[in-house]
């Protein structure tokens, strides 16, 4: 009988061990950069906002500054499946059952980010 592999080792969660070493100090790197990301986000999107305000006032459907294009993009029309139309229309929930493939993803590193309650501090 073939013996089962060993999973890989994984540490368990330790924050002061590695709370005090250059592991950190990358976090609060890491932190740092998010929330940079975060305010560029903004701006961009504030900047976008006042393109598409300039472009709308001037009638401008379309716009290229040094090789950047601003445009109105129609929309398409999309198809969606929506299961309470199927079930309305005598689907069986035991056939719409059958319709759902079951995956696993894969492990994935992560960082969680502390959630912000408006109570606190």
């Amino acid at each position: 009988m073939p013996k089962p592999e060993e999973a890989a080792y994984i540490p368990t969660f330790d924050e002061t061990k590695l709370g005090k070493t250059q592991f950190r100090k990358l976090m609060d790197l890491y932190a740092e950069a998010k929330g940079r990301a975060a305010e560029a986000e903004e701006a961009a999107g504030e900047y976008k906002a006042q393109m598409s305000a300039l472009m709308l006032k001037n009638k401008v459907e379309a716009c290229r500054v040094e090789g950047f294009t601003a445009r109105w993009v129609k929309g398409s029309t999309r198809r969606t499946l929506v299961p309470e139309l199927l079930l309305s229309a005598g689907v069986k929930t035991s056939q719409l059952e059958k319709g759902y493939k079951t995956t696993e993803s894969a492990d994935y590193f992560a960082v969680f980010a502390p959630k912000n309650r408006p109570d606190a501090g």
